[in-house]
Parts: structure tokens; C-alpha cells; sequence
């Protein structure tokens, strides 16, 4: 609504001034302070641990990571292996999305790794430091247009060695000094764009050795050495090897498998470096299933033999020149670990092997038949404690293995007897060891408890095996999303972290009253029932989805019918609306395909409405819309609008059309819009169930998107400005159909639609990649934009405010409300723990908004607030309102508190008190607050003038104009004709004075007039 008032003082002209009776007094214009106001956890849903840890490495005495909380993401840690120096290092990319550092490698005393950030923008790049902050920064952007994506980082002859992709010649090998005028590719290996993929990258006499499969050169993978410089990164051999895998030295030789291109069988190689000395070490298959292992255990190359999933025999080679040998044939699960013993001369080899009569257990070999042994059965008996992931620092060799046949998640501990070794730890899940730091281990592991899945230290000893810190404490509950409101009760889904599965919990906004309602979507309460695809769990294999029914208890939960009774048919119910006590839903029962069935909570009254599509195949029903008591829904594939009322005859179509689309329900009237391919007119039709009262009504813009509200709301594209947006409005009448405004811009990528926000309708336009929220209430001058946000969430409303989630930069999320007005539009200041914060999901129950928080104590969990607790801070003339503590009938502009005459807007616009009486005109030339002072005067020089003199605020929405007139005729004010002259008071006023010269001989009368507007 645009509000307007005109301030009158009038006289005889050649007056010296007129007089105006005032009652001076101070305004104040400072809004109260807003309380901020903090969510509440509703209920911990998800309290198991949760996965917090990314890349690490421990480099000397520091461990380099990549530390995970909610509030920075993935970001560069630093750790001197104690918690309390586990911290924040540096956040290369400030917010919650995080850099993902990763890749930690060692050249000399800079530390290499890759890190993503977004301001300014480089993707994935290279970046370096030197342990301190100002030293950790971005060695170059290889490639300006998105992501280099660096990885394969090998420290070789004090640099850097690594694969990256520069977008112009694919993924290829690259080297750097740790300037960015020193970071070049050291060869283009597959020509022009394509890209080549880089393996087994292994240091021999000098050269690095590496495998290189380069696109376009087809059926194979060519072996490749280089110097570090790009004249001698070269072929070793033209041969191309199928499958090669396992590069090892020993000696002056290098050794690998690979497959005969023939027969698949795995075959041992051997390179001394040259095209000529690239050889076959033995004509031995080595299997043709799982790929071989190949280690060097001091002067010899051990390597597996395999015939059959489970014979695995181990081999020794001295190489061509050599002999090779069977050493055993107790291999099962072949995982080595090679570890030199104090008081031993040379390595032995540590391996899973199996007999008989112990399992899978603990061997030894040091490369000979006769020193292969059974090292400790650390399961006793014929179990099995599958030893594996071994890993040796600090003069002991670590390994994960079973206990009783318990899994293989016990940390055990070794330093080359028996005796020594012994267990430390039992973990809830699979260990990840790493390397080490000082003479302690580094690992991965999930304890089970509290902590989740974290970054564990260990001496050696069990005292000594500590998490060296808790990134986050529990898990999420992610990807809440609403299901429905059922009076002041919430329905909603949540996946616990980690799952597939998606739980139905119904709260009443306290943790007592949340509770888990069931465990598939497609839920519906129609009366009292709660109609949902529930499971019956035929095998293990086989999972058969019917319709079930549940009164609330565990007794009155059950199968209500079997739908689908062919032999492994499942009728997958879905769609479910009520209609009273009825339900209406789509079923396939195996022999109509998918049609439209109802239920009354009975088995017998649980039957098909009707074959809409005779047949197997159906025509799915879909996009259902109530509308009084009936159902309209589409089928699939189809352009008809069929309508039920939960009985066969009540089930018919309504119309068969073209380009249907836009269905609301407005009471009991459907509205919908087809697009007229003869007219390239959308047509706006309107239904009331009937086929008579099913029509339509021609409309002039080319495109319409929604409605909303009493009125029918759409926005649309004029045919002669197609680029422009239009807010339109419609009764359903030709002539009640026209253009409100024209916000301009385009209907939004994401689109929440139009929305009732009081009295007036929200809606949304995109302006480039921005997207704008406008409200309006019907007219033209009452369209205005309320805000411009990079991108937008759910929204829902809350009495007469819409709530509505924003994003103001990647993964930050805000809660924001509206009236429809630009003052009563703003950012609910919310109380959010550090690292916590909003996600885009927003519901509404009774007095309550939810939405889900991430926090470092719960994860992703729901929170609440009443609505009446989520105010905006006051702007403009809703401040001033809130200052002056105005309320109920006295918050208008146009309203007179205390009866003195002056409006609110009249106040507000010349620095009036507004918490009483305030009539006084403002003092000329020095006055800051106060109705406009006007005066006359006459002079030879200038003549008759009349002169206004008054003081307004700066971009203040408020539009203020001098008028003058000889009269009080309607219609007969005009602007002055004088130029205004403007000086600045302070930062939120300013003076504006107008002379208007007048004609002496005809203007002997003349009223002057400040009137004032919202824009």
C-alpha cells in the first residue's frame, strides 16, 4: 500500500512568513536492541560415532592433516602427536565446504600437497609449506579454467614429482622446484589433449622407473624412466604389457608381473633398464586370477604363485642369472611384511599363511624352503586370525589380526619373537595403518565408543595407544527432510550416517515426544490409520514391499493386504492421500501394472478403483492435487486430468489436453494451465470436479509458472517482451485476468513458488545467477523486490510470515522472514555454537519451525524454535515503529496515537517523536527535526517567492515533493519550480530548501505543500 500525506500552510502572498503554533521535541531513531535468540535440540537421533578424519602423514616429528569440523570442512591441521597440539593450521578455503588438503609429501624442508580453494578461485591445485602460516601458500595455478587436480607427488633429486592436468595437454607428468616459474611439464606422453595415467613410480640406480598408459595408444602399458629432466624421461621398452603391476628392485635389476597377452596367465619380469635387458625371469605361471605379490627380502625377489582361489604358494628368485624356487605352499591370504629383527643379521618376511591344523596365522620365512615356519598361532586351534596390514617403525612391526575369530580388527604388536608378541588394541571395525612418527605408529581405526572413526597413536603398548584427537564427537542424523504436519506434530525422515535406510519420527518439538514411527517412505494418516510400504522379509535375498496400516501400538501395526500375489512380486504401494477416512494410492497387484487403489483400513475394502489402462503396462497416476473432497491426479505419459472421490463411479477424466501442467487446489476449485500449441496462448482452466464446470479462459501472456492465495497469482512472459517476467493475477474471468507489474529477470532455476505471506503473495524471479524475492499486494506501486540472495533453501510459513532459508556463500546457510514488505524482511539473528550451522531444510508444525543443525556435540541433528521467538530486527519505518514501542491500531502509517493530528509517516519522515504529542514546526536554517517551514517574501530583485524549508532521510524508501497551488481544487498542486538546494546534516539527514517564484500581478493566493510518499 503507498501512503501519502501533504503538510498545507497558506497565506497572502508579500507576507513576511506565516506562523505556525508548535510543541518542539527530540526524536529518537535508534531501534531496541533484538534479543538473538538460540535453537534447541528437539532429540539426539543418531548418537553412534562418526567418520571425521582425511588425508595424513606424518613428516619428521609433525603430522600433516586433513582435520574435519563442521564449521571449515576439511582443512589443514598440523599435530606434534599429542591431543592438545592437534589444531588448525591454516583455513585455505574460509567456510564450511573446506580445502581437502591431501596428498602430504616431503621435499627437503617444504611440505607438498593439493588443496581446492574457491576466493579467489584455483580448484584443486598445488600449494606448499614450510610448517609456518605465511609459508604455506599456492605454488602456481596450473590450470586457470578449473581443477589440475595434482597427485602421484614423489619427492625425486630435490624436487617435486607429480601428475597434474593444465587443460590443454590432459594428465601428464610434471615437476617443480616450489616456485611457479620452476613448475613445467616433464613430458607430453600422450600427444596433444589426451590424458595418461601414471603407476608404480620406483627409484633404481639413479632414474625413476614408472608405468604410463597413455590414451589412444591402445592394448597396453608401456614401462618409462626419467632423470628429472624432460631430455631423459624416455621409453625403457617399446613392448606394451597388459596389466603390469608390482615395479620392485633388487639390485641392479627391477622386477614386475604382468599378463601373456595369449593365455591371461601373470608372468615375472625382469629390467635391468634397457629395451634389450626388459626380459621374462622364468616361463613359470604365476596364475591367471589374482594379481601376484612381488617384494625383495634382502638379495632375493619373493613373489606368489596361485592355482585356484585359495593355493597360494610362495616363490624365491635370484633372477635370470639365478635360481628360482617354491619356498612354501602355506600361503592363503598373502599380505607380507618385511621386518629385521634386533639381534638378526638380515630381513625376514612376515606373511598370513595356513596349514591345517592352525587356520590362517602368523608366518615367517627369511627366502629359503628350510626357514619358512608357523610364527605364532595368535588364534589358538583351527581359527583363523587372518594377519594383515603390517607395518614397521620404531624398531617393531604392527599388525591388524583377529582374536578368536573374532574379525581382524585387534592392533598387534611384534619385535621378531613370540614373546613379543602380543595384542594392544580390539577395534569396532577394520585398520587403516599408516606410517610413523618418532617410534609410534599412526593409524585409522573406529573404537566403537564415542569418538568414531579418528587418528590413533601407538607406543607399543596398550597404556600407550591413544586417539590423538576428536574431531567430531558424534554422528549425524543427515539428510533430514520433511514428510508432513498432522495438527501440531512433525513427521519427518532422517538417514543415520553411513545408511541407506530412511526412518519415519513423528516429534511434538521435545525429545520425550520423538519418537520412530517406521522405516519406508509412503506414509499417510486418513482418520485414525497410518497407511504406509511396509516389508515382509521373504529370504534374505528377497524383500516383498505391501501395503500395511498401524494404529499407533505395536500390536495394531501389520500387513494389511498383499496386494501383489504372484511369486516374488512385490505391489510397491506409493503415493498414499487421504480422502476422510479413506486412502487412495498406486499399486501394482502383477497383473494391471500400476493403477489407482483406495482402502478403508479393511482387507475387503482394499481394492483397485479402476483399470484406467487396460493391461499389464498401466499408465501411472501421478502428480495428485486435493481440491474439497476430491483427487485430481495426471497419468504418466498422457495428457489427461482425471479426478476420484474414493469410489469406482466417482472415478472418471475430466479433460484430455495438451501441455498440461501448474495444478493448485484453491478450496474446493482445481486451477491448471494448458499450453495452446494453435494459439501459443496458455490457457488457465479451473474445475470444480465437474465435467461442467471444468473450463477455461484465453489469457495473453505466452508462459505462466504458479499460483497462490485467493486470487490466482502466476507469473508469466509478455508476448512482445519475452524476456521480461510479469506478475498476473485472475479471478478465472477474461476480464478479471490482467498484468500487475514487471519484475523483469526469468522464472528461477529453483523455483519455491508463490507463497501467502498475510495479505500479500511472496514469489521469486531469477536476475542472472542471483536469485530475488518480491512481494505484492495486487497493485503495481505495492510489487517490490524484498531481496537478492546467491541461492535459496525450503521455505514454509508461519502465521503471516514466510520463513525461508538463504545461502549466502557455498554450504552457509541463514535463517531469514518476510511479511511481503521490504522492511519486514530480513535475517532472524539465531545463537549457533561455534562450528555449527543451518542446512537448507526448513519444516513447520503447529507454533513451531524446525529445522536441522550441525554442531560439533550432536552432528546433523533437528532443532526448534517457537515462531513467535523469530523476530527480525526492525529497518526503516518498522524501526521507528519499534522504537517508539507502537502496536496493534496505532502502527499504521497514517495512524494518529494521540490525537495531535500528525500521522506516523508524518513523524517519521521530518525526526518527530512518535512516542507522543509532537506538533511543532522545525526552526529555519538550524533545525534538525519538525514540520517543513514555509515563508514568503518579496524583493525587487527577485520578486514574490514562496520558500520551503524542511529536513529528510536519506534512502529512506520516502519520496518527498513540494507542491504549490493557487487553490485547494483536487488535481490543481504542482511541483515548484524552483531547483532544490541540498546539504548534508548528518550521515542520516539532510536539508533540502525550494524557492518558488510567483507572479505578483496574478498569483495573490498560493498554498504550499510538502507531501510525502512510500515509495
Amino acid at each position: 500500500m503507498t501512503s501519502t500525506l501533504r503538510f498545507l500552510t497558506s497565506g497572502a502572498l508579500g507576507t513576511s512568513s506565516f506562523l505556525l503554533l508548535a510543541i518542539a521535541a527530540a526524536v529518537s531513531i535508534c531501534p531496541p536492541a533484538l534479543a538473538q535468540v538460540t535453537p534447541r535440540l528437539v532429540k539426539d537421533l543418531n548418537a553412534e560415532p562418526s567418520y571425521y578424519s582425511g588425508d595424513f602423514r606424518a613428516i619428521g616429528d609433525t603430522i600433516y592433516l586433513a582435520g574435519y569440523t563442521h564449521a571449515s570442512g576439511y582443512e589443514l591441521w598440523k599435530s606434534d602427536g599429542t591431543r592438545a597440539g592437534t589444531k588448525l593450521f591454516k583455513e585455505l578455503n574460509p567456510g564450511p565446504q573446506g580445502s581437502n588438503p591431501t596428498g602430504f609429501t616431503p621435499v627437503g624442508k617444504t611440505i607438498y600437497f593439493a588443496a581446492h580453494r574457491q576466493d579467489p578461485w584455483t580448484g584443486m591445485e598445488l600449494w606448499k609449506t614450510d610448517g609456518t602460516s605465511d609459508g604455506t601458500v599456492l605454488v602456481k595455478d596450473i590450470n586457470p579454467e578449473t581443477s589440475s587436480n595434482p597427485g602421484n607427488f614423489l619427492s625425486w633429486k630435490n624436487q617435486l614429482l607429480f601428475t597434474a592436468n593444465d587443460g590443454t595437454h590432459g594428465t601428464e607428468l610434471w615437476k617443480s622446484d616450489g616456485t611457479a616459474s620452476g613448475t613445467t611439464m616433464l613430458k607430453n606422453i600422450a600427444p596433444g589433449s589426451g590424458h595418461t595415467e601414471f603407476s608404480e613410480f620406483t627409484p633404481m640406480g639413479g632414474e625413476l622407473f614408472f608405468l604410463a598408459d597413455a590414451e589412444n595408444d591402445a592394448y597396453g602399458t608401456r614401462l618409462w624412466k626419467t632423470d628429472g629432466t624432460p631430455g631423459n624421461t624416455r621409453l625403457v621398452a617399446s613392448k606394451k604389457f597388459r596389466s603390469p603391476a608390482g615395479l620392485t628392485t633388487c639390485g641392479d635389476f627391477l622386477y614386475f608381473t604382468a599378463r601373456e597377452n595369449s593365455t591371461g596367465e601373470w608372468k615375472l619380469w625382469e629390467s635391468d633398464g634397457t629395451s634389450a635387458g626388459t626380459v621374462k625371469v622364468t616361463n613359470i605361471s604365476l596364475g591367471d586370477l589374482e594379481t601376484p605379490q612381488v617384494l625383495r627380502l634382502g638379495s632375493r625377489i619373493i613373489f606368489t604363485v596361485t592355482s585356484g582361489w585359495s593355493n597360494v604358494q610362495l616363490w624365491s628368485t635370484t633372477g635370470t642369472a639365478g635360481k628360482t624356487v617354491q619356498i612354501s605352499d602355506a600361503g592363503f591370504l598373502m599380505y607380507f611384511g618385511v621386518f629385521t629383527a634386533a639381534g638378526e643379521s638380515r630381513p625376514s618376511l612376515y606373511f598370513s599363511g595356513h596349514d591345517p591344523d592352525h587356520g590362517v596365522e602368523l608366518w615367517k620365512t627369511d627366502g629359503t624352503a628350510a626357514g619358512t615356519r608357523l610364527f605364532k598361532d595368535l588364534s589358538p586351534g583351527r581359527g583363523n586370525s587372518y594377519p594383515s596390514r603390517f607395518t614397521v617403525t620404531g624398531g617393531r612391526m604392527y599388525f591388524s589380526a583377529g582374536d578368536n575369530g573374532d574379525g581382524a580388527n585387534v592392533l598387534w604388536v611384534t619385535k621378531g619373537t613370540p614373546a613379543s608378541t602380543k595384542p594392544l588394541k580390539k577395534f569396532a571395525s577394520p585398520i587403516s595403518l599408516r606410517n610413523g612418527i618418532g617410534d609410534s605408529l599412526l593409524l585409522e581405526a573406529d573404537d566403537g565408543g564415542s569418538l568414531g572413526n579418528e587418528i590413533w597413536k601407538s607406543n607399543g603398548t596398550t597404556s600407550g595407544t591413544v586417539p590423538l584427537t576428536d574431531f567430531m564427537g558424534t554422528a549425524d542424523s543427515t539428510y533430514i527432510s520433511p514428510s508432513r504436519v498432522d495438527g501440531d506434530k512433525l513427521r519427518f525422515w532422517a538417514t543415520p550416517e553411513d545408511s541407506y535406510e530412511e526412518i519415519l519420527y513423528e516429534t511434538d518439538g521435545t525429545g520425550a515426544g520423538t519418537k520412530e514411527l517406521s522405516f519406508l517412505k509412503g506414509d499417510c494418516l486418513a482418520g485414525d490409520m497410518l497407511y504406509f510400504q511396509g516389508i515382509n522379509k521373504v529370504s534374505e535375498f528377497y524383500w516383498d514391499f505391501e501395503l500395511f496400516t498401524s494404529d499407533g501400538t505395536e500390536a495394531g501395526t501389520k500387513q494389511l493386504k498383499n496386494i501383489n500375489t504372484r511369486a516374488r512380486g512385490s505391489s510397491s504401494p506409493s503415493d498414499f492421500n487421504a480422502l476422510g477416512n479413506l486412502v487412495c494410492f498406486t499399486a501394482d497387484d502383477g497383473i494391471h501394472g500400476r493403477e489407482l487403489w483406495r482402502s478403508d483400513g479393511t482387507a475387503q475394502g482394499t481394492f483397485m478403483l479402476k483399470d484406467i489402462e487396460p493391461g499389464s503396462r498401466g499408465l501411472t497416476p501421478e502428480n495428485f492435487i486435493k481440491a474439497g473432497n476430491i483427487l485430481y491426479f495426471t497419468l504418466s505419459s498422457s495428457y489427461r486430468v482425471w479426478r476420484t472421490d474414493g469410489t469406482p463411479g466417482g472415478t472418471f477424466m475430466l479433460v484430455e489436453a495438451g501441455g498440461l501442467k501448474d495444478f493448485e487446489a484453491f478450496g474446493e476449485t482445481l486451477v491448471f494451465t494448458q499450453q495452446d500449441s494453435s494459439s501459443s496462448k496458455p490457457l488457465l482452466w479451473r474445475s470444480d470436479g465437474s465435467p461442467q464446470g471444468t473450463f477455461h479462459t484465453d489469457l495473453a501472456p505466452a508462459d505462466t509458472n504458479s499460483f497462490t492465495g485467493g486470487v490466482h497469482y502466476f507469473r508469466g512472459r509478455s508476448i512482445s517482451y519475452p524476456s521480461e517476467v510479469e506478475l498476473w493475477r485472475s479471478d478465472g474471468t477474461a476480464a478479471g485476468t490482467y498484468r500487475v507489474a514487471t519484475p523483469g529477470g526469468s522464472l528461477p532455476y529453483y523455483d519455491p513458488g508463490f507463497v501467502a505471506a498475510g495479505d500479500r503473495v511472496v514469489f521469486w524471479i531469477q536476475n542472472s545467477s542471483l536469485y530475488e524475492m518480491w512481494g505484492s499486494d495486487g497493485t503495481e506501486a505495492g510489487t517490490r523486490k524484498l531481496g537478492t540472495f546467491d541461492g535459496i533453501g525450503e521455505q514454509v510459513v508461519g502465521g503471516d510470515d514466510l520463513f525461508f532459508i538463504v545461502a549466502d556463500r557455498p554450504d552457509h546457510f541463514q535463517l531469514w522472514k518476510t511479511d511481503g514488505t521490504p522492511d519486514g524482511t530480513g535475517e532472524v539473528p539465531l545463537v549457533l555454537s561455534q562450528g555449527s550451522g543451518l542446512t537448507s531444510v526448513l519444516m513447520q508444525a503447529g507454533k513451531n519451525l524446525y529445522f536441522p543443525v550441525t554442531t560439533d556435540a550432536y552432528g546433523v541433528e533437528l532443532h526448534t524454535m517457537a515462531i513467535a521467538d523469530l523476530r527480525i530486527p526492525g529497518k526503516g519505518f518498522r524501526a521507528w515503529q519499534e522504537a517508539h514501542h507502537l502496536s496493534g491500531s496505532q502502527v499504521s502509517a497514517l495512524a494518529q496515537p494521540f490525537n495531535d493530528g500528525v500521522a506516523n509517516l508524518v513523524k517519521y519522515a521530518f525526526f518527530m517523536n512518535g512516542s507522543g504529542p509532537d506538533c511543532h514546526v522545525m526552526p529555519p536554517g538550524s533545525g534538525t527535526n519538525g514540520l517543513p517551514f514555509i515563508s514568503t517574501s518579496a524583493s525587487p530583485a527577485s520578486g514574490n517567492i514562496i520558500r520551503v524549508e524542511f529536513i529528510r532521510r536519506k534512502n529512506s524508501g520516502l519520496v518527498y515533493r513540494p507542491l504549490f497551488s493557487h487553490s485547494l481544487a483536487p488535481g490543481s498542486f504542482q511541483l515548484m519550480n524552483g531547483t532544490p538546494v541540498v546539504t548534508d546534516v548528518d550521515p542520516g539527514r539532510e536539508r533540502v530548501i525550494v524557492e518558488h517564484a510567483v507572479d505578483p500581478a496574478n498569483d495573490t493566493i498560493g498554498f504550499a505543500v510538502v507531501e510525502v510518499s512510500t515509495e
